[in-house]
C-alpha cells in the first residue's frame, strides 16, 4: 500500500463512488454485470460491486437447501469471509491454515514480554468511506470499535536529494529539490505532476469506460505511461516516483497503480480499528465459531500439501509441515475453496496436473510485491512533542517511507514504523539482520529529526520481511506487471471442476482487505445458485397460500418463495395490525369462506383469525347499489342509530362480510410454511431480470435477484405494485397505475362508542373497525379522489398526501362528526399502495408474445384502497391449477376467462 504526497484531484472517487452508483434504481444495470459475471471479461472494477454483492454483505447468503461441505485453504480475510458465510448459509465449512493464527496478511504485533508496542505489521489502515463492503462487516455485521487513523500531517517530513523540509513545504514549493524539469513541469508538486498524467485514464474511470483504458494502456509500465504518453521529463518521473513511493515500482503496471493511488490521498478517511485491525479478523473467527452444529472450524498450524479432483469431489491432504504423503491425512469435500496467496497456491500438489495447466501458468506469472516493515518501540511518542500527530515522512533514505501511528493515545508506550519499504527496497532489507536492520533504521530516522535525541526513548524494535515469510511464500500483495490483466485475471479467477479460488490477487483492489472480500463475495455469488422445481415470486397472502397449495400437491417438488419483505416484517403487533375489508359481493365469495375456514384449521387457529366476520360489512352509498347474498337494506335512520353515521340516505349492511386480518394471516401462514421440509421461504429477495442467454426452449428460468440467482423449472409473479418493471423483463405490459393513499385515525368521543364494522363509503373512504383504543381509522380510495399517479414503485414518496388528509376530515365531519373527533387524529406513517390494470384483473400464463411463456404464470389484480382481495385463496387455487396442469376442468373457469392475459399488450422484440 502506497504512500504518496498530496494527491490533489477535483474527483476524490473510488471505490467509495462505485457503490454510490448502484443504487435499486439501476436494476438493469446491475442484472446486467451480474449475469455477465460467469461469460463476460469484468474488466470494470465497479462490476464487483454488484446489487447481489452489497445484499450479500448485508445480509450474507440465503439459507441452502442442498447444503455441501467445502473444505478452505488459508484463514486470511478471504478465507474467513468465505467460510464464514457459506456456513451462515447451512454449509459445512472446514478452514485449514498454515500458521498458528488466523489473519494472514493482517497482523497486530504486540511486544510479547509487555503485551504493549502495538504494531500493524500487515494492513494498517482502513478506508471505510471508500471501502463499502469492508465498512459493511466492520460497522454493521461485527460492530467493532473504532478509531481515527490519521494519514496526513503537514509537519510530517520530506528529504530528498539532501532537502529536508516539511510536507507542507514541499507542495508549495516543490522546485527546492533541485531536479532538472522542462519548462512546464516547474513550480507543479509531485501530486500535480502525477494527476495530470494519468488524467487520460481517470477520464475513463470516472466515465465508467474502464475496459477502454485497459485495450489502450494495460501493456503499459508505469515508466513507460508517463514517457510516452504523459511525456515526463526522466527527472520529472525520478521526482515524481521518490514522493508516491513508486521508484522501485517503475516497471509495474500503470493501471494497477493508477486505482491504488485514487485511494491514497491526503483527502480519504483512514480507520483503525481500536486495540489492533486483526481485530477484524478475530471476529471473523468468533462468529466461525458461533455457527451451530460446529459447521465452521478451523485447524490451525495445519499445511494442505496436496488437493485432487474426485468424481463430484475434491480430497485435501494435509500435515502439520511439509512431510511426504504417506505421513499425512486427508479429508474430502463437495468443494474445495484455495484463499491464500498465487505464491502459496502455485506450491499445491493440484491433481490431475492436466486440468490445471492454465491455473499453474497464471500463478506462476502473477507477480508479487515485497514489502517490508520495521517498527521501533519508544517509551514515549515524542514526535508529538515536535507538532507531528500522524502521517508519514517520506525520504530517499533506505528507509523510505516513516508512518508516525497515532494510536495508543499518549502517554501510552508508543511505536513507529521506521521504514515501509517496497519491491527492490525490500529486498535489500531483507537481507540485513535483524538487530542491525533496526539499529540502521534508527539511524535514518534521527537523521530526518535533527531536533530531538530520539534515542533517549528507544526501547527495542522488529522487522518483517513478507517476501520471506513462509505462510505467504514470496507474496506480499499483487501488482500487476504490463498486459497481466488481460492475460492473467481470468485464469486466476476460473474454478477447475469444483475447485475455487479467491484472495486479493483475483481482484481489483489488489493490496486491500476489501479486495480480498471481494473476490470472496465473487465466489459466493457462483456458489450460492441453486435448483427448483418451482418458484413464487411474491410477499403477500395469494403468494404464502399459493406455496401452501402447491406443497401440499407435490410434496416431491423443491419449491421457493421469493419475498422482498424482511422475515419479521409481519409480525402480530396489535398497535399496527394490519387488516383489509371482505365484502361479500361476488357469487365466489361462498367459496372463499370455505377456503378461509380450511387454511385457518390447517394452521390449527380458530376460526374467525384471517377471516374475522363477526361485525359483518357496512356499504354506505347514495346508488342504488342491488341488495344480495343476505345483504339487510338500511335507511338514512337506521344507520345513523345502529352505526352512528349522519346525512347518509342509504346502507347494505352485510352479515357475512367482515375483514381479514392480514397480519395475523402472514405471521402464520409464514410459521406453518417453516414447517414444510420442501418449502424454503427466502427473505430479503426480490425479482431483478432474467439470465436471457437461457432459451425459451430450456427446462428452467434463470432468475436474478437482490441476492444472487436461482434456477426454476416453473416460475409464479405475484408481483404486486412491481408488475410493471417485472413485466417488461418479460416482454409484455402490465399497464398497472399506481396510488400513495394514507391511513388516519381518528379519537372516539366516549369509550362507550359502538364498535363498528368493517365499512366503505362508496368507492371514496374505507373504514376499519374499532381496535381497543375505540379509535376509527380510515383510508381514502382512489376512484373519487384526485391524487397524484405512479408507474413505479420506486416513484412512491412514503409520504401521505398531505390533500387527503383535510378531505378525509371533512367528510368525517358532515358524517361522523358525533361519534368521533375530527380535530384529534393522526396519520400513520405507513402509506399503502392502490392499483388498477387497465386491461383487468389477470390470472394467467403469461401472453404468448412474453418470453418463458410456456413456464411461467402470474396474478396480477387492483385495488381502489390498497386491500387484500376477499377471493385471495380462490386465486392462489387458481394459480396452483395453472402450474399443475389441471386448470381446465375448474369450477373457476369464468374466473379464468375474464382474466386471460391474452388483453394484454406486447413489445416486439427477438429472443
Amino acid at each position: 500500500m502506497s504512500q504518496t504526497d498530496t494527491l490533489s484531484s477535483s474527483h476524490r472517487v473510488t471505490q467509495a463512488a462505485l457503490v454510490q452508483k448502484l443504487h435499486l434504481s439501476q436494476l438493469n444495470k446491475l442484472t446486467s454485470s451480474f449475469v455477465n459475471a460467469e461469460s463476460e471479461r469484468l474488466f470494470d472494477p465497479k462490476a464487483e460491486y454488484s446489487q447481489q454483492a452489497n445484499f450479500t454483505v448485508r445480509f450474507g447468503l440465503q439459507k441452502c437447501t442442498k447444503c455441501q461441505t467445502f473444505g478452505i485453504v488459508g484463514a486470511g480475510p478471504s478465507g474467513l469471509v468465505t467460510g464464514l458465510e457459506l456456513a451462515l448459509a447451512g454449509h459445512t465449512v472446514i478452514l485449514f491454515e498454515a500458521n498458528n493464527r488466523t489473519g494472514g496478511r493482517v497482523w497486530t504485533h504486540s511486544n510479547e514480554t509487555t503485551g504493549l508496542y502495538l504494531l500493524e505489521m500487515g494492513a494498517m489502515r482502513l478506508p471505510l468511506d471508500v471501502h463499502s463492503m469492508l465498512n459493511t462487516y466492520i460497522r454493521e455485521r461485527l460492530q467493532l470499535e473504532l478509531e481515527p487513523y490519521i494519514n496526513y500531517d503537514p509537519d510530517t517530513l520530506v528529504y530528498i536529494n539532501d532537502v529536508l523540509t516539511t510536507r507542507k513545504q514541499a507542495n508549495d514549493n516543490p522546485g527546492q529539490f533541485n531536479f532538472n524539469l522542462y519548462p512546464n513541469e516547474t513550480n507543479k508538486s509531485a501530486s500535480t505532476l502525477w494527476n495530470i498524467a494519468v488524467k487520460p485514464i481517470t477520464d475513463l474511470f470516472y466515465a465508467d469506460r474502464w475496459k477502454e483504458a485497459v485495450e489502450k494502456w494495460d501493456g503499459y509500465s508505469i515508466e513507460r505511461y508517463l514517457l510516452e504518453v504523459a511525456h515526463l521529463s526522466p527527472d520529472a518521473i525520478r521526482f515524481v516516483s521518490l514522493l508516491t513511493n513508486l521508484e522501485t515500482s517503475l516497471y509495474t503496471a500503470i493501471l494497477d497503480n493508477v486505482l491504488l493511488h485514487l485511494i491514497i490521498n491526503d483527502e480519504t478517511t483512514f480507520y483503525h480499528i481500536k486495540g489492533g485491525n486483526s481485530g477484524f479478523t478475530d471476529a471473523l473467527v468468533r462468529s466461525c465459531q458461533a455457527v451451530p452444529d460446529g459447521r465452521c472450524s478451523i485447524h490451525l498450524s495445519t499445511r494442505v500439501t496436496a488437493i485432487e479432483l474426485g468424481n463430484g469431489s475434491a480430497t485435501v491432504t494435509y500435515g502439520s509441515s511439509f512431510t511426504t504423503l504417506s505421513q499425512n491425512a486427508s479429508e474430502t469435500f463437495d468443494h474445495v475453496v484455495i484463499a491464500t496467496t498465487a505464491t502459496a497456491a502455485s506450491l499445491l500438489d493440484l491433481k490431475p496436473r492436466r486440468r490445471f495447466i492454465d491455473t499453474y501458468y497464471a500463478l506462476r506469472q502473477l507477480h508479487y510485491d515485497c514489502a517490508s516493515k520495521i517498527g521501533l518501540y519508544f517509551t514515549r511518542q515524542w514526535w508529538r512533542n515536535i507538532g507531528i500527530d500522524g502521517g508519514f515522512s517520506t525520504s530517499d533514505l533506505p528507509i523510505r517511507t516513516t508512518i508516525y501511528f497515532s494510536f495508543p493515545p499518549a502517554p501510552s508506550p508508543a511505536t513507529l514504523l521506521a521504514s515501509y519499504a517496497w519491491s527492490q527496497d525490500s529486498i535489500v532489507w531483507s537481507t540485513v539482520p535483524e538487530d542491525t536492520a533496526i539499529a540502521m533504521a534508527l539511524t535514518d530516522v534521527q537523521q530526518l529529526h535533527t531536533n530531538i535525541n530520539i534515542s533517549q526513548y528507544f526501547a527495542g524494535g522488529i522487522t518483517k520481511h513478507w517476501c520471506q515469510d513462509q505462510y505467504t511464500q514470496g507474496g506480499t500483495f499483487a501488482q500487476y506487471a504490463p498486459y497481466q490483466q488481460t492475460k492473467l485475471k481470468d485464469l486466476l479467477a476460473a474454478s477447475v471442476d469444483n475447485v475455487h479460488f479467491t484472495g486479493e490477487h483475483i481482484s481489483s483492489a489488489h493490496a486491500w482487505i476489501e479486495g480480498a472480500i471481494l473476490s470472496a463475495l465473487r465466489l459466493l455469488m457462483q456458489i450460492q445458485e441453486e435448483s427448483f422445481d418451482a418458484a413464487i415470486v411474491g410477499d403477500d397472502l395469494i403468494s404464502l397460500i399459493t406455496v401452501l397449495q402447491i406443497a401440499e400437491l407435490q410434496p416431491t417438488w423443491r419449491i421457493v418463495l421469493l419475498s422482498a419483505a424482511p422475515s419479521d416484517n409481519h409480525m402480530d403487533n396489535n398497535s399496527d395490525e394490519e387488516l383489509s375489508r371482505f365484502r361479500p359481493n361476488d357469487a365466489a365469495i361462498t367459496q372463499s369462506i370455505v377456503l378461509w375456514r380450511a387454511l385457518e384449521a390447517k394452521a390449527n387457529v380458530s376460526n374467525g383469525t384471517f377471516l374475522n366476520l363477526t361485525n359483518g360489512y357496512l356499504l354506505l352509498t347514495d346508488e342504488n347499489s342491488t341488495c344480495s347474498n343476505n345483504c339487510q337494506e338500511l335507511d338514512a335512520v337506521q344507520i345513523e342509530a345502529q352505526f352512528g353515521f349522519h346525512n347518509i340516505s342509504r346502507g347494505l349492511f352485510y352479515s357475512s362480510g367482515g375483514y381479514v386480518n392480514i397480519t395475523a394471516a402472514h405471521h402464520t401462514l409464514i410459521q406453518l410454511l417453516e414447517k414444510i421440509p420442501n418449502v424454503v421461504t427466502r427473505s430479503n429477495e426480490y425479482f431483478v431480470g432474467l439470465d436471457t442467454r437461457v432459451s425459451n426452449s430450456a427446462d428452467h428460468v434463470r432468475l436474478i435477484t437482490n441476492r444472487g440467482s436461482l434456477n426454476a423449472s416453473r416460475l409464479v409473479l405475484i408481483p404486486g405494485p412491481n408488475g410493471n418493471n417485472v413485466s417488461k423483463k418479460f416482454n409484455f405490459h402490465l399497464n398497472l397505475r399506481l396510488w400513495e393513499l394514507p391511513t388516519i385515525t381518528y379519537r372516539a368521543k366516549t369509550s362507550s362508542f359502538r364498535q363498528l364494522p368493517t365499512w366503505a363509503y362508496d368507492k371514496s373512504f374505507i373504514g376499519l373497525p374499532l381496535m381497543a383504543s375505540n379509535d376509527v381509522r380510515i383510508s381514502p380510495a382512489v376512484s373519487s379522489i384526485s391524487t397524484q399517479l405512479f408507474t413505479d414503485p420506486n416513484q412512491l414518496t412514503y409520504v401521505p398526501d398531505p390533500l387527503l388528509i383535510p378531505r378525509t376530515t371533512t367528510w368525517v365531519i358532515d358524517h361522523l362528526s358525533s361519534k368521533v373527533n375530527s380535530s384529534d387524529y393522526y396519520v400513520l406513517s405507513k402509506t399503502h399502495i392502490a392499483t388498477r390494470l387497465l386491461a383487468g384483473d389477470v390470472l394467467d400464463r403469461l401472453p404468448p408474445c412474453a418470453r418463458y411463456r410456456s413456464k411461467t404464470f402470474i396474478y396480477a389484480g387492483g385495488s381502489v384502497d390498497g386491500s387484500t382481495s376477499p377471493l385471495t385463496p380462490v386465486w392462489a387455487v387458481m394459480l396452483t391449477q395453472l402450474v399443475l396442469g389441471t386448470s381446465n376442468n375448474s369450477i373457476y373457469n369464468d374466473l379464468f376467462s375474464s382474466m386471460n392475459a391474452e388483453k394484454l399488450t406486447c413489445e416486439t422484440r427477438s429472443f
